[in-house]
């Protein structure tokens, strides 16, 4: 990145990964007040059973939940491009905009499949007439959420890979230590998503979500102020 930063590129991507965390941000602030002021819990995530029927009454409150998310990441989806177009040293940007666009990708279309299965799992549950059809119902959405969670999951990977690797060529192009607090964030993004691999239940997640909007209005912030090269 030029000694003229910030270029109309990066300052684009200043622009949208900062609303993007600020939009993050709302999602989990979304989250722990008015979701949970209607009486969703975490631990209501992996209980179908007591989701179901919860959703089904919160239906519309429930789905913001993920167009929130959406609309984060669809702020995002241009920023790793930008950053590789900015940059004077496109080759070793190139991999971190591949990487991140597809961290972006994967996240969106895991929401798309939760935001679809909200809808239509909450209702089959609720008019399932015996429990049978309620256990037909909760095995159908738990292999669609399992799925739509598997992809979200890799996504996270992609997407602390990403920040790990955008961090440290900043700190490189730009000559600022501050940059290796990107470095951290991404890096213990990645260890929650390992984590998960292994206990999907795990309370890693609970406040990572603040971690990284906090993460991404830092980055925004700093790609719009004007910043040396380290020659």
């Amino acid at each position: 990145m030029s000694d003229n930063l910030p270029s109309p590129e990066a300052r684009a991507a200043g622009w949208l990964v900062l609303v993007s965390g600020l939009f993050f941000l709302a999602t989990v602030g979304y989250l722990y007040t008015v979701l949970a002021g209607a009486g969703l819990t975490l631990d209501m995530f992996n209980d179908p059973q007591a989701l179901l029927p919860w959703s089904a009454a919160h239906l519309h409150l429930y789905q913001g939940l993920y167009l929130l998310y959406a609309a984060s990441q669809v702020l995002l989806l241009s920023v790793p491009a930008l950053l590789w177009r900015a940059s004077d040293r496109r080759a070793s940007w190139l991999f971190g905009a591949v990487w991140g666009t597809g961290a972006v990708v994967l996240s969106i279309a895991s929401l798309a499949v939760l935001y679809a299965v909200a809808r239509t799992s909450s209702a089959a549950y609720v008019s399932a007439g015996d429990d049978v059809a309620r256990f037909a119902v909760i095995a159908s959405h738990n292999v669609a959420a399992d799925i739509a969670k598997d992809i979200r999951l890799f996504a996270d990977l992609l997407f602390g890979g990403w920040l790990v690797v955008t961090g440290a060529l900043l700190v490189r192009d730009r000559g600022s230590r501050g940059w290796w607090a990107l470095v951290a964030v991404g890096g213990w993004t990645l260890v929650v998503a390992v984590w998960k691999l292994f206990d999907p239940t795990t309370s890693l997640e609970d406040w990572l979500g603040f971690i990284v909007s906090a993460g991404q209005v830092g980055l925004g912030a700093a790609l719009l102020r004007r910043s040396p090269v380290r020659g």
